[in-house]
């Protein structure tokens, strides 16, 4: 009997180890994600091959370490708006574990700036022992870098995000008003309570979720909570959240994430350089402002996506071709109408504006 228990604890302990050094890893690598994109050699300077090769790495990195020496197998194809799963990995840890195996699943979603990947896992080990988790994050198209929290929030996110989470893990797990989160077992501080580091962007706002491990023990559900696109506003950047900042459909976008209440819409019409007539609807949400810009001229059309900040009536858009700025719009509201200044590269013109 005693050799049994002996034998059950030493199983406990190492499947504890394993689970604690894959959260470990995990977090490291987003802490890092947090602070700079990640950078990786990349195979070719092909902008799928970059995308993919950091794809394989973060994996391999983030999840599968210790049961994978090499970067996974598969094509973009495999993996865009799909689950994949990764082929199990076996191995003997320490020759004790003979059936540890870890199982893998990717699913890349696409948008018109960036991807959206979801990797989720679970590990089995030594009996009835194991754990599961998740991990999403956001890659830029054009570079194939991982986005850090930075290229979606500014100023104290992080502390106003936790505030609106404390009362929705109050309801959740039962807390009363008075008492500490971290008495109920939820924060590894007292009083301390980290952002969750993943998150999935929807048509109603941020859903935030932590893993097993994470802030809460084993013996408790992993806590998630939702920050809606009202509460963030103050703190978002928009240069990579066009599909849920701008009106209208796009590739992979959840559709207008806004209602007018919280979003004022423009419309206007004009003509530029005498032959050039345009149309421009753009939202703003706070201090960001999104939409598109369409023209005709000779025969010709285009429609660019626009980006960029307001500051009172003037609003400062910049007219975007993939990653590079192709021109930029400085509009104002006046008493008498809307002025509109257009500039690029070879010349500055202004002309006036009509709401539509």
């Amino acid at each position: 009997m005693k050799k049994i228990l002996v034998i059950l604890c030493a199983q406990l302990f190492l499947c504890t180890f394993l689970s604690a050094q894959t959260l470990t890893f995990q977090k490291v690598e987003r802490e890092y994600a947090r602070g700079g994109s990640m950078e990786f050699p990349y195979v070719t300077q092909a902008a799928n091959a970059r995308v993919l090769d950091s794809l394989k790495r973060f994996i391999s990195n983030s999840v599968v370490q210790g049961y994978m020496s090499d970067k996974p197998s598969f094509t973009l194809d495999d993996i865009k708006n799909k689950t994949y799963s990764v082929n199990p990995a076996v191995a003997d840890v320490i020759g004790e574990c003979p059936e540890c195996e870890n199982n893998t699943r990717v699913t890349l979603k696409e948008y018109n700036r960036m991807y959206r990947l979801d990797v989720s896992w679970d590990e089995y080990c030594c009996g009835a022992h194991g754990n599961y988790g998740a991990i999403t994050a956001y890659m830029d198209k054009k570079s194939g870098l991982i986005l850090p929290d930075t290229a979606f929030f500014k100023g104290n996110y992080a502390e106003a995000f936790v505030k609106i989470a404390e009362p929705q893990l109050r309801r959740d797990f039962d807390i009363p008003a008075g008492e500490r989160l971290f008495d109920h077992s939820i924060g590894w501080e007292e009083g301390l309570l980290p952002l969750a580091t993943n998150y999935a962007f929807n048509d109603s706002g941020i859903h935030f979720y932590y893993n097993k491990y994470e802030v809460t023990p084993w013996a408790l559900p992993a806590p998630e909570f939702h920050v809606s696109w009202q509460q963030a506003r103050p703190y978002l950047r928009g240069e990579f959240l066009g599909d849920w900042l701008k009106d209208g459909p796009a590739t992979g976008t959840p559709g207008n994430a806004f209602t007018p209440e919280s979003a004022v819409l423009h419309k206007l019409s004009g003509t530029l350089a005498k032959t050039q007539k345009i149309k421009m609807q753009f939202k703003r949400l706070g201090n960001l402002v999104s939409g598109w810009y369409y023209y005709e001229a000779q025969g010709s059309s285009k429609k660019m996506e626009l980006l960029g900040t307001a500051e009172g009536s003037t609003y400062t858009l910049k007219e975007l071709n993939g990653t590079t700025v192709s021109s930029v719009f400085i509009i104002t509201e006046t008493a008498q109408g809307w002025v509109g200044t257009w500039q690029n590269a070879q010349k500055i013109s202004v002309v006036s504006l009509k709401k539509d």
